[in-house]
């Protein structure tokens, strides 16, 4: 996946980004999508990194 070349910054801001997307797309809170399991595998790699979003 591309988001494990990101940097820090990058992947932060990425999440923050699919967050809101998500939220906007789904406000039924429905996890059954393709862009809720990118926005769950972007929050892995930031706990993995230690970084906060």
């Amino acid at each position: 996946m591309r988001a494990t070349f990101y940097t820090d910054e990058q992947l932060v801001k990425s999440v923050q980004q699919l967050e809101k997307d998500w939220k906007r797309l789904y406000p039924d809170g429905n996890t059954d999508n393709p862009l809720y399991e990118g926005l769950q595998y972007e929050r892995y790699l930031c706990k993995k990194r230690g970084l906060e979003y």
